[in-house]
């Protein structure tokens, strides 16, 4: 990874510069508008190379319907600039999120990865759960999860 990567928190909008081109491309930019964006409870942080952002993740307050616990978040919308791909800023970007969710004790994170990025999350030790699903204008999915603060 290149060692000038700075992560920091930014905001919802902020995201959309990185989610429209990677994950909405020829769509309107509305659809990278998440709900709960603006909610206190959201994280969204940025990966920024000389001042310029090159990667997003963000996670929500958001309980899943069949892996119960105490607390979950929902990881979405993370993506890299193509420039940037394969260096490790999702990666960075992913450890952030599970460091950050640590200190407010949630017990679960859980995703919908496209079907090209299961290995990135399989690499970093999430667990599939359930079949592969499509979502509409946007493509098959499997969900993910990992518990945290397991003793």
């Amino acid at each position: 990874m290149i060692s000038s990567i700075k992560i920091r928190p930014i905001s919802a909008k902020e995201t959309h510069l990185v989610r429209h081109p990677m994950l909405r491309k020829n769509r309107p930019i509305e659809d990278c508008v998440f709900e709960g964006d603006d909610l206190e409870t959201t994280i969204h942080i940025g990966a920024f190379h000389e001042f310029r952002l090159v990667g997003v993740a963000s996670a929500f307050l958001q309980q899943h319907a069949q892996l119960k616990s105490k607390s979950s978040y929902q990881i979405r919308g993370v993506a890299t600039v193509e420039q940037y791909h394969r260096i490790g800023i999702g990666k960075a970007l992913m450890k952030e999120i599970e460091e950050q969710l640590t200190k407010k004790n949630a017990e679960l994170i859980w995703l919908n990865a496209r079907i090209n990025a299961v290995p990135f999350y399989r690499a970093l030790h999430y667990t599939a759960h359930g079949e592969g699903f499509n979502i509409a204008q946007i493509g098959m999915h499997f969900c993910y999860f990992k518990r945290l603060n397991d003793e």
